[in-house]
């Protein structure tokens, strides 16, 4: 409702007028008699004093009126002859008083506008909210929008004092604040405006902003239709704001098969017996060189002598325990043992599950994706053989290394969550929500996680020193084969991206006039777990994008 101006003045005169009809007869009334002189005063003779003239309240006598005129009242306080101005209070919203819709008060917008003339005035509007926004100064913080569809080349920053007005019709230059329906900005980005960090206050009335979809391309991003970061005495009346929808989450990528163990060479084979100008011992062969956590063990010592010395065992595989190297031989002419074959690796770990919810902050929302998965462990290494017994005169046979294991499968990494819808995000500010619109779109899809693949195949131990020529001595024990690498963990499904109408931190924003908060009637899809090996050994999913009116951080 727009308020009716009177001047102090105008209220005198019509006061002094209704007491002059009470006292006086039709004979003297100048309206009942339609000889009333102008505004200023009665009809006056010659050089009469301003005493003619209506006197305002409290007010001097008029100036002399001139020949045929009625004498003019003082200024204001002074004899309201005349009435002074009205006074305008720009504090004013547009729609309680159109005196504040001028140049010395707003910039003015207004669609179709001429970029190469635009000053803000309202002979010479800007064409985008965004030139306004730029253009405001220290002495004009509003911005007047005319209502229309804008498509504004970026998110709205807006700056701490500003106020916006955008329910403005502007047919013909003619500005006046009946517009059924609000200024409709397009920002050409996922997020639609910003206020950072205002003291004094922010107001935003009769404008509906629509934050573009957020891109997608896999990376999860949001969207937020305006984020209040920081600040005080945020009002919002009659806004309408509109978050777009979220990005999908990438999927996880599978892991790749585990290598496989190092093969033995004709250096890992042992010695065999002998009975000619034997030395006294001769060491087993080593195993290949370690890698990815796994080595076969070394092959038995083989000696001159009668009796069984420990010397005689063939090494343990790397980290295999209880030790799996043959044990060497005790009696004569028998073959020793062969070394122990290594273990698979075990299945490395399924990735995390995801939350259903991830984390938000005062400029970004952070994904709720799934963990990756761990890699598969490396196969055991296969035990050193164990060399042969000898006699007083001839050396045993030494054992054969044992085999390397395989390495372990790769992990699949853990699939991205989908990006969030959030129409507001208040966070740590005040705000009234006063007969606003908000609405948050779908949230993005999560993004499957990834399969983990199968371990690296292990490799044959060598072989066992032979016989002397004439078997006085038996043979040394074949080393043994190294284990597969297990394979890698499945990664977790991401889970889909949540659509909130209202996100906040710190203190709740007042809601009042029937403010409504709408979020999507269908949740942004979970993405899957990754799948191989055992369906037990499934990564687990993620979890349906949360659908919510109002979600406070958890503190």
């Amino acid at each position: 409702m727009k308020l009716k101006r009177f001047s102090i003045g105008t209220l005198g005169l019509l006061a002094v007028s209704g007491l002059a009809w009470s006292c006086s007869g039709k004979a003297t009334d100048c309206n009942a008699n339609l000889d009333c002189a102008p505004y200023g005063g009665q009809l006056g003779s010659s050089g009469a004093s301003g005493a003619s003239g209506r006197a305002g309240a409290n007010g001097a006598s008029g100036t002399p009126g001139a020949s045929g005129d009625g004498a003019v009242g003082g200024e204001s306080n002074a004899g309201a002859g005349g009435a002074s101005a009205p006074m305008c209070d720009g504090a004013l919203s547009p729609d309680a008083d159109d005196c504040v819709i001028a140049d010395q008060y707003g910039l003015f917008v207004a669609p179709a506008a001429d970029e190469a003339t635009a000053d803000g005035s309202r002979a010479h509007p800007f064409a985008t909210v965004t030139a306004a926004l730029a253009s405001i100064t220290s002495t004009i913080k509003r911005v007047y929008i005319c209502a229309a569809d804008y498509n504004e080349p970026d998110t709205l920053q807006i700056r701490d004092k500003v106020a916006i007005f955008g329910g403005f019709t502007c047919k013909d230059g003619d500005w006046k604040y009946d517009s059924p329906r609000p200024a409709h900005l397009l920002p050409a980005n996922p997020i639609g405006a910003t206020i950072s960090d205002a003291t004094v206050g922010v107001t935003i009335q009769d404008v509906r902003i629509d934050a573009q979809d957020a891109a997608n391309d896999d990376t999860g991003a949001s969207s937020f239709g305006l984020m209040i970061v920081n600040s005080e005495n945020i009002s919002l009346k009659g806004v309408d704001i509109r978050a777009g929808r979220g990005g999908k989450g990438k999927a996880g990528a599978d892991g790749a098969t585990g290598a496989e163990g190092l093969a033995s060479g004709v250096e890992q084979n042992g010695v065999a017996g002998s009975c000619t100008n034997p030395p006294a011992s001769t060491q087993g062969p080593k195993a290949v060189t370690k890698i990815c956590e796994s080595q076969g063990g070394l092959g038995g010592n083989a000696s001159v002598g009668i009796s069984y010395v420990a010397g005689q065992d063939g090494g343990s595989g790397y980290l295999v325990s209880p030790s799996n190297g043959g044990k060497g031989g005790d009696v004569a002419k028998k073959n020793a043992n062969n070394g122990g074959n290594g273990d698979n690796g075990a299945t490395g770990e399924r990735g995390a599950a995801a939350p259903q919810v991830g984390t938000f902050s005062k400029d970004a929302y952070q994904l709720a994706s799934g963990g990756s998965g761990g890699p598969g462990k490396p196969g055991q290494g296969g035990g050193g053989g164990g060399a042969s017994l000898g006699t007083a005169t001839c050396i045993g046979a030494t054992g054969g290394a044992g085999g390397m294991g395989g390495c372990g499968g790769d992990p699949g990494t853990g699939g991205m969550g989908g990006g969030a819808s959030v129409a507001v995000l208040s966070w740590r500010s005040t705000v009234s929500l006063d007969g606003c619109k908000l609405t948050a779109n779908i949230g993005g899809a999560g993004g499957d996680g990834g399969r983990g693949h199968a371990g690296g195949a292990g490799k044959a131990g060598g072989t066992g020193g032979i016989p002397d020529g004439q078997n006085n001595v038996g043979k040394g024990g074949n080393g043994g084969d190294g284990g597969y690498g297990g394979n890698g963990g499945n990664g977790a499904g991401g889970s889909g991206g949540p659509s909130i109408a209202l996100v906040y931190d710190g203190t709740m924003p007042k809601l009042s006039g029937a403010t409504s908060l709408t979020f999507a009637s269908v949740a942004a899809a979970a993405g899957k777990g990754g799948v191989f090996g055992p369906v037990e050994d499934a990564g687990a999913d993620g979890t349906k994008g949360l659908t919510q009116d109002v979600y406070s951080k958890p503190q």
